[in-house]
């Protein structure tokens, strides 16, 4: 599905769409509510202004109005990023509008007439504009939801394996309390149902945590964080050589929450080396990697991708489509919660985790990062 028809098909669910017609001289003739109440001012106040008072570009040398003159008859779409700090994707179409196509939007609109017919300009520009910083909201909504369920699911999982043997536990001191009469081991066996009750209110507790930690994103140079990462598993007894670490410059920024994606990288790397053992792990790094799913509306291709590769015997075909779905591990002693925590704190993140691809000779997890602010 093309970036556009995936705007269409779900901008009914959001309020994130504006339409603005501007003439080419850059006076704006047209706005619909949705373009006021997502950068303020009123309809009044648009109309007849030129563009560039209420989108201004980041760099300030670089206006709408050039970019918009440099459309032939057709369509283009890009992303304009505003001094005030929204984001905006903008699809524009540059076409020929009558005077009175015009007065029936002011119309059905309930405008006001503030232009008169005979100065309006017949050659303008459609623009249909979308406020990425609401999608990115949108996204990020969607992931603490996901995350929130993960935790959850982990925390009764845990709570249901422990309460059993520690039910088990107090009986049985109970019992013992009930039969021996010397003080001495009685004082002791006292305080274990103490404990247990305390440890039952602590679950009880986890079982009400819902919400994660929301990120604390700041930008990050991406080799900080993989170094952070070695030194993490280096002190868990896992020594990788030097080799395992890209070759290619490292110094890309990302704009991420350094404790959260350090310890995805961390869960990254463990996983390979004990797949393939510590030399059979590389890393590399993609500065501008091929986009999936939705990530062409959500980042436009700003992204950075870190890839963790292993020369293992590749993933069972049997669990690539739930792989990143809380217990599911094919390790003995593995308790499938690594992935399923480092993808939803990827996408809490604004990035993403993924399997890009697996054989008998080994695997590939692609880590994709954001290095744009909203």
């Amino acid at each position: 599905m093309k970036v556009s028809e995936h705007i269409d098909s779900n901008l009914g669910q959001v309020d994130m769409l504006a339409q603005i017609v501007v003439g080419v001289s850059g006076r704006v003739l047209f706005v619909s509510p949705g373009c006021t109440e997502s950068w303020g001012g009123g309809l009044e106040v648009w109309q007849g202004k030129s563009v560039d008072t209420y989108l201004p570009h980041v760099d300030a040398h670089q206006t709408l109005l050039d970019r918009l003159v440099d459309l032939k008859l057709g369509n283009s779409e890009f992303v304009w990023p505003l001094s005030n700090g929204p984001v905006l994707k903008i699809r524009a179409n540059r076409l020929y509008l009558t005077p009175q196509s015009l007065q029936r939007l002011w119309r059905d609109h309930n405008m006001p007439w503030s232009i008169p017919l005979e100065e309006i300009e017949e050659e303008v520009f459609w623009l249909t504009v979308v406020n990425l910083r609401q999608i990115h909201n949108m996204y990020q909504s969607d992931a603490e939801t996901r995350l929130r369920a993960t935790i959850g699911s982990i925390i009764a999982g845990f709570a249901h394996e422990v309460r059993n043997p520690l039910a088990a536990t107090l009986s049985l001191v109970e019992g013992i309390m009930a039969l021996e009469e010397d003080s001495e081991t009685m004082q002791p066996l006292s305080r274990i149902p103490v404990h247990v009750e305390r440890i039952e209110n602590l679950i009880k507790e986890a079982l009400s945590y819902g919400k994660p930690r929301a990120p604390q994103a700041s930008w990050h140079q991406l080799h900080f964080l993989i170094q952070r990462s070695a030194e993490m598993l280096a002190q868990a007894g896992i020594e990788l050589p030097a080799s395992t670490f890209p070759q290619e410059s490292t110094v890309l920024p990302v704009y991420v929450d350094a404790e959260q994606i350090i310890s995805v990288i961390a869960n990254l790397m463990q996983n390979a080396a004990e797949e393939a053992g510590s030399d059979g792990v590389m890393l590399h790094v993609v500065k501008e990697p091929e986009k999936t799913g939705d990530y062409s509306l959500r980042w436009n291709g700003a992204l950075v991708a870190l890839d963790v590769m292993d020369r293992g015997g590749g993933v069972d075909p049997s669990l690539i489509d739930t792989l990143f779905e809380p217990f599911v591990t094919s390790k003995s002693k593995g308790t499938g919660l690594g992935l399923a925590i480092a993808r939803d704190l990827a996408l809490l993140n604004g990035g993403n985790l993924y399997l890009r691809k697996t054989s008998p000779e080994g695997s590939t997890f692609r880590l994709l990062l954001p290095s744009y602010v909203f």
